[in-house]
């Protein structure tokens, strides 16, 4: 019976989504759950700045790890790195929910993300290995679309527990969920023979350092800052690729393909975009819309909800048609859902607002199960999960690059916009009789915020315009996805 299960390739795929959906939850369940955090920990709102470490050192984490374990899990077996992994954020897991400080507790979220961080690529690569090349779009959407609703249900998800019992069963529930995976990895999974390759230990060591000081800099304020980070990263991946020409690696040669490299930035600007979106709209929705925390993530939820759902779509899509195709189409669609939204007035209600929000992220989803497919098309077999987990950072850069920029772009962008305004007789108003002058001023200051926020949605409808132009510029395969279908 077992052996039965084994051999049915989307049976397989079901341990695989329960650790990517637990993983993926977890990401963004801290977001609902801080303020209680900050409450036990007696942290005052002043020291905000030191509880966002909490999701930056996940954020860290998560992007740093990919790439190596990547590799190591392509030679010495992807179940077997799977269950490690899984066990990794299975005892972060653990030592979050002990944390009896905020210092603690960024240090257990950064071992929970050094596990969590590997899960999508290796699932995918996991797939890959499961179903032939002409089937493997629709499991690919369906892992992705898995991943996307973990990351939707988290702030919901750590809302309700902390609601009825403390935070710390936030983490405390991912313990019977990650022996489930373990078990039915062990049931439901073949292993594969491990490789006869070498790990390159100080390559790895070289990306970690390099991914962890982009993150750094990308995630500051200061330019100053921002640049010195990003330098030094730039510096360091220099001496990669010099370590590399000299070694002649065959996997980066790989890597270094056009059409791996296109797709990687296409990625990249649609990360980018996204981000965009998941800050904006619940940001707007809470000042400039006058609207709760609440209502300001059911806003998001709109636009995130159609994502797992369109991530199957654009795989069934892909194998119908191609990835050019699929692709095109799912950024179009999801730069007129942006560019809609830059035309928002401070009186957009439903539907248009429903409407807007849902066709954005139905587009978003489109593109996951076709950018990975593509992406590992051209990549052999032990190095998939590798070129997995290049594709998965570099939509996180993309990501992480949009949370810099909004930070400092915006902020000067705002007092660009609110320089003609007299913020003086605001702060001073103490005459009831003047309340118009007051009422002047606050619709000025959100026009202002509103103006920001139509520009923010602007550029995000552009870049992914702009990264339509690289997906153009792959060169077709001899065989294409709908050819060997038919």
């Amino acid at each position: 019976m077992l052996n039965k299960l084994k051999n049915h390739p989307y049976i397989s795929l079901m341990p695989i989504c329960l650790g990517i959906f637990i993983a993926a939850d977890d990401q963004t369940v801290i977001v609902t759950i801080m303020p209680e955090i900050m409450n036990d920990m007696n942290i005052p709102f002043t020291e905000l700045n030191k509880v966002s470490w909490a999701i930056t050192g996940y954020l860290i984490g998560y992007i740093s790890v990919i790439p190596v374990i990547g590799r190591i899990s392509d030679i010495y077996g992807k179940r077997k790195i799977f269950m490690i992994c899984t066990t990794i954020f299975l005892i972060g897991s653990i030592l979050v929910a002990l944390s009896a400080s905020i210092e603690f507790l960024i240090l257990s979220r950064i071992i929970q993300s050094i596990g969590a961080g590997a899960l999508i690529p290796i699932g995918i690569s996991m797939a890959s290995d499961s179903f032939p090349q002409n089937k493997i779009a629709i499991p690919i959407g369906i892992i992705a679309g898995t991943a996307e609703a973990g990351a939707v249900i988290g702030p919901l998800w750590g809302g309700i527990i902390s609601n009825y019992l403390n935070w710390e069963w936030v983490f405390w529930i991912n313990v019977p969920l990650a022996l489930i995976v373990l078990l039915t990895c062990i049931l439901l999974i073949k292993p594969k023979p491990s490789s006869e390759e070498k790990f390159d230990y100080f390559s790895g060591f070289i990306i970690i350092i390099s991914l962890i000081t982009l993150t750094l800099g990308l995630n500051r304020l200061n330019p100053v800052e921002i640049l010195t980070y990003i330098y030094f990263s730039v510096f360091i991946v220099t001496i990669l690729i010099l370590i590399i020409k000299m070694n002649s690696d065959k996997l980066s040669s790989q890597f270094k393909t056009n059409n791996f490299i296109l797709i990687n930035l296409s990625h990249f600007l649609i990360g980018s975009s996204l981000m965009i979106g998941m800050i904006t709209v619940p940001l707007m929705a809470n000042t400039v819309l006058g609207l709760n925390s609440l209502e300001g993530g059911l806003y998001l939820m709109r636009m995130t909800i159609p994502i797992p759902i369109s991530a199957v779509i654009g795989g069934i899509l892909y194998q119908k048609t191609n990835y050019k195709f699929t692709i095109i189409i799912g950024l179009l669609i999801s730069s007129i859902g942006f560019f809609s939204m830059s035309n928002w007035g401070l009186e957009i209600s439903d539907p248009n607002l429903t409407i807007h929000l849902l066709i954005t992220g139905f587009g978003l989803g489109m593109l996951i199960s076709p950018i990975y497919t593509k992406g590992l098309e051209s990549i052999e077999e032990t190095s998939k999960t590798s070129a997995a987990s290049i594709l998965t950072a570099s939509r996180l850069i993309g990501m992480t690059l949009s949370i810099s920029w909004i930070s400092s772009w915006g902020t000067s962008r705002f007092q660009d916009l609110t320089n003609g305004v007299k913020l003086l007789p605001l702060l001073t108003q103490t005459n009831i009789n003047s309340t118009t002058d007051t009422s002047s001023i606050q619709l000025q200051i959100s026009k202002a915020g509103l103006q920001l926020f139509n520009d923010f949605f602007l550029i995000a409808a552009i870049l992914c315009i702009i990264a339509i132009i690289p997906v153009l510029l792959i060169k077709n395969s001899l065989i294409q996805a709908s050819d060997i279908s038919n």
